[in-house]
């Protein structure tokens, strides 16, 4: 009974304690970071453009999937920059395990 008690008092010291108390290498882990995709198409020109004969609506539709293909661009960027940072902290801590 007591080596009961003795054993769930270290294992709660330990949690309590966790980051006072260095962690081993073997016990440590780093996330591998995953390389952004972009499935974004470029938008085609409305059909009407070749004849010069496009309503508002047609050119209003057309500005506005540009401007979505364009922010799509942009998160992309975004997402790549992360992933440049990610990349960044992954070798450093690879470089921690050794």
């Amino acid at each position: 009974m007591q080596v009961k008690n003795s054993a769930v008092a270290v294992t709660l010291l330990l949690v309590l304690a966790g980051p006072a108390i260095p962690a081993s290498a073997a016990y440590s882990y780093c996330m591998e970071p995953r390389a952004p995709s972009f499935y974004g198409t470029k938008p085609s020109k409305p059909f009407c453009a070749a004849a010069r004969n496009c309503s508002k609506w047609d050119v209003d539709n057309y500005r506005s999937s540009i401007e979505q293909h364009f922010n799509r661009l942009r998160q992309y960027a975004a997402d790549v920059d992360s992933y440049y940072r990610n990349a960044q902290e992954y070798v450093e801590c690879m470089g921690d395990l050794d």
